[in-house]
């Protein structure tokens, strides 16, 4: 409201475009409403604070869950990482065990010969031997198994590492259109 009347007015209680800046809209000519969204297009800072709250509690779960996958899968990885070292130390075992039978039966091969009351332990050791042979081939597969594991496990820590950077950059796209929205403001 204002105290004179112009010849853009109607009455001395009416406001025009062309009143002083003091006496429109509380100052401001060009203000419409003090609140109003409907000044810039798109969605309102309400709905982006709401996105951008939600897409960075994705964001923090789904670094929780890598993290918590990472911790997991380094506790295979150790896990495994004992059972091949356990695995390597019997099948060096067996392999000795194997030499030693090996000349074993070379030495009673030759004993047998002289003496033919030795064949009976010959076949004995013979079938020692073939069982020593399943057992090590045994612990080889176990091993060639947890190698596997180990490569899987390894696979997983590399999928983890993408998981977090990939969420790392999308934290930091979040934070820039948030910093950028409330400097628009």
């Amino acid at each position: 409201m204002h105290k004179q009347k112009d010849a853009y007015d109607s009455d001395v209680d009416s406001t025009s475009p062309y009143d002083d800046a003091g006496n429109i809209n509380g100052g401001n000519p060009y203000m419409k409403t003090a609140d109003s969204e409907a000044v810039l297009p798109g969605p309102g800072l309400q709905e982006i604070e709401a996105s951008v709250e939600k897409k960075l509690k994705e964001a923090k779960a789904a670094a929780k869950e890598v993290v918590e996958e990472k911790e997991e899968i380094a506790a295979a990885k150790e896990e495994l990482e004992a059972k091949i070292g356990e695995l390597e130390s019997s099948v060096a075992e067996m392999g000795e065990k194997v030499g030693k039978y090996d000349e074993m039966i070379g030495e009673t091969t030759a004993l047998s010969k002289l003496n033919g009351s030795m064949s009976g332990e010959l076949e004995t050791l013979k079938h020692e031997l073939a069982s020593l042979r399943v057992s090590k081939n045994s612990l080889e597969e176990q091993l060639s198994g947890a190698l596997s594991e180990a490569t899987l496990v390894k696979s997983k820590a590399a999928r983890a590492d993408y998981y977090e950077k990939e969420n790392v950059r999308l934290r930091d796209s979040y934070n820039s259109l948030y910093q950028l929205h409330n400097g628009a403001k």
